[in-house]
C-alpha cells in the first residue's frame, strides 16, 4: 500500500467513526438505505465504505430492524460478530 493509499484509508476511517455518532436508528422508514448516509447518494463514497468494509444497510430482521454489513473488509473475515 503507498503513503497515499494509507492516508485514503485512515481519512475514511475517521470519517467513518465521525458519522457513527449520527447514525439514525433504523426503523421502517429507513430499510433499505445505507450507512453511512451518504452512500446512498454518492458511488464513489459507497465504493470506498464497501471496501473499507464499514457500509451497512437497514434491514428488516425477526423482531424489528437493524443495521447489517453490506460487504466485509479481509481483515474482518473469521472475526466473530458482536451482534
Amino acid at each position: 500500500m503507498s503513503e497515499g493509499e494509507g492516508n485514503s484509508t485512515m481519512l475514511s476511517a475517521a470519517l467513518v467513526l465521525l458519522m457513527m455518532s449520527n447514525k439514525p436508528l433504523c426503523i421502517k422508514k429507513n430499510q433499505g438505505l445505507m450507512w453511512p448516509a451518504i452512500a446512498n447518494a454518492d458511488k464513489a463514497a459507497l465504493l470506498t465504505f464497501a471496501r473499507a468494509g464499514s457500509l451497512e444497510m437497514c434491514v428488516a430482521s425477526t423482531w424489528g430492524y437493524k443495521w447489517e454489513r453490506v460487504t466485509v473488509n479481509v481483515h474482518q473475515a473469521g472475526k466473530k460478530s458482536l451482534d
